[in-house]
């Protein structure tokens, strides 16, 4: 099963497009840096059942991972640094990143790492731009 690095802010967004069900019900596994999950909002509950079923699996931030963050920061200053570091661990674990904003994919498409949109997780009929199913890049 192909794992899934994410953000808080790409799990928020699928959950107000309606669709955080659905991703996790796609054949991924998916992991969140768990200096995130400390900072989850109380709002945020079917969040937080679903990292209680290890349906999102917490990740420590490895050495490596830190350092890598620091220089995608620089590269791409208009990133997150959760962004920053979702995608450094894509990198050095070989994974997919969730994306949820067009600055966010540029960013991982100039890293050349693939992605799941959260957009694309959306019926055909509520896209804006028609696009049919979830797609990897």
């Amino acid at each position: 099963m192909k794992k899934v690095s994410s953000t808080l802010s790409a799990w928020q967004g699928a959950h107000l497009l309606g669709v955080q069900a659905k991703a996790l019900n796609l054949p991924y596994s998916y992991t969140i840096c768990e200096d995130v999950i400390n900072d989850l909002p109380s709002e945020a509950e079917s969040l937080i059942d679903a990292f209680q079923a290890k349906r999102i699996e917490r990740v420590r931030l490895q050495t490596e991972e830190f350092y890598l963050a620091g220089e995608l920061l620089s590269r791409h200053p208009q990133i997150t640094k959760e962004e920053g570091v979702a995608l450094s661990i894509a990198i050095q674990r070989d994974m997919l990143v969730l994306v949820d904003n067009g600055v966010f994919r540029k960013a991982v498409l100039a890293e050349g790492v693939s992605s799941l949109n959260v957009q694309d997780l959306l019926e055909p009929e509520s896209r804006k731009h028609g696009r049919d199913g979830p797609q990897t890049t």
